[in-house]
């Protein structure tokens, strides 16, 4: 991409950035649940009509796909891709901007998402001669439950045109503001969801002898679960299985005939998932056989690793680095600990998912899905910049996309 591009996306930039923050600021504000994002949805589709950027809804009305076309000849495609929906949690975070729907906050980011994504179509469509080809802006509901990626597919995101490429950033409170890393190949976890439900005849607790202590093997399942990764699993191999929920009992003096666990695993190998279910029912049909405590588990795959193209990752990586600055773009050795239904995509065409630095002192920051988190409004700049000179880029004759 020629110097003189480069230079009016920067220009660009710093006109719209004072706009990009207010968008983020009232996305803030207003967060939503998963699959809900009316309200949200509007204000999108109220921007995306001040600039006369064409787009339609789907997904029950809570999905907004957008399209800028530049002027100049070409039909290549790519798409973008910001995340909508909040997190069900109780902001303890003394902004200005403080989340006003109590009980909901976007602690992971999405309320920068969504303005960063706002501010690249506004610099793409003042940019429309610059480029040949299509930009679509895809605005997701319902990623944190691992729907939103897959209705939009359904609904014909990546055709008419048929999209080549997508990107998607995601927010790391890891990473100060003003720095990117991307990791080729792997790029997140793929993540199970795990119920683990236990029964057995109950009983006094002055007495446990007399029945099957449920408490008891639900303690030692924990404790077994815990070294499936260490001594099941070849250290090589990532490998993460949290219990997040117990539930059982009532009183003090009673020994439950119920209980239940649940949690999460997460591998960077898809496969690595049924070989932990396979490890977990062993535990259990031990336990059963030791306690008599009964076991029965439920595993729901709620996301597979997302796969950066390599070709499109070094492009990237190279691209930015010349934006951005070597020192400011590092390329990755470790996945991003979190799972992301961006997979969805990435298993249709070729696809980068990178990290995005918010944090003023990465060190001492609260992390994602805390009711702590903060991110700096500055870290915008190197949001629009990133992702629309990665998209002008990817769509120039230059382009070799595998």
């Amino acid at each position: 991409m020629e110097d003189g591009l480069l230079n009016k996306i920067k220009r660009e930039m710093n006109l719209v950035y004072p706009e990009a923050v207010k968008f983020r600021h009232l996305l803030h504000r207003y967060p939503e649940e998963s699959s809900k994002e009316y309200r949200t949805a509007d204000f999108i589709e109220k921007v995306l009509q001040e600039w006369e950027i064409p787009y339609r809804r789907v997904a029950n009305g809570t999905a907004v796909i957008a399209q800028i076309q530049g002027t100049q000849a070409g039909s290549s495609c790519i798409a973008l891709r910001a995340d909508m929906d909040a997190l069900p949690l109780e902001e303890n975070v003394d902004v200005p901007y403080r989340s006003e729907h109590s009980g909901f906050m976007h602690a992971c980011g999405h309320d920068l998402h969504m303005a960063n994504l706002l501010a690249v179509g506004i610099v793409l469509k003042k940019l429309q001669p610059c480029f040949a080809g299509t930009i679509k802006l895809f605005f997701q509901p319902a990623e944190e439950i691992g729907e939103g990626a897959q209705k939009l597919v359904a609904a014909g995101a990546l055709e008419s045109p048929k999209v080549e490429a997508v990107l998607a950033a995601h927010v790391s409170e890891a990473l100060p503001v003003g720095d990117i890393s991307v990791k080729p190949a792997e790029s997140t976890l793929a993540c199970s969801n795990f119920r683990i439900s236990l029964s057995s005849p109950g009983g006094h607790a002055s007495a446990p002898d007399k029945t099957a202590d449920i408490v008891l093997a639900a303690a030692k399942i924990i404790l077994e679960l815990q070294s499936i990764p260490g001594r099941k699993i070849s250290h090589l191999e990532p490998a993460v299985i949290t219990v997040t929920s117990i539930h059982g009992g009532t009183c003090s003096n009673v020994i439950p005939k119920e209980l239940v666990l649940m949690g999460t695993i997460r591998t960077l190998r898809n496969s690595l998932q049924k070989d932990i279910y396979h490890h977990i029912e062993t535990v259990l049909r031990a336990e059963e056989q030791l306690t008599g405590v009964k076991a029965e588990a439920a595993y729901c795959l709620r996301a597979n690793a997302v796969y950066n193209d390599e070709n499109m990752t070094k492009r990237f990586f190279a691209y930015t680095q010349k934006l951005l600055g070597e020192e400011k773009v590092k390329l990755s050795r470790e996945p991003f600990n979190a799972s992301e239904d961006f997979y969805v995509f990435s298993n249709e065409v070729p696809a980068v998912f990178y990290l995005w630095g918010v944090s003023r002192q990465p060190a001492e920051a609260a992390p994602l899905h805390s009711p702590l988190f903060t991110a700096e409004d500055e870290a915008l700049k190197t949001g629009i910049l990133a992702m629309t000179g990665a998209a002008l880029d990817f769509l120039s004759e230059e382009t070799a996309i595998s």
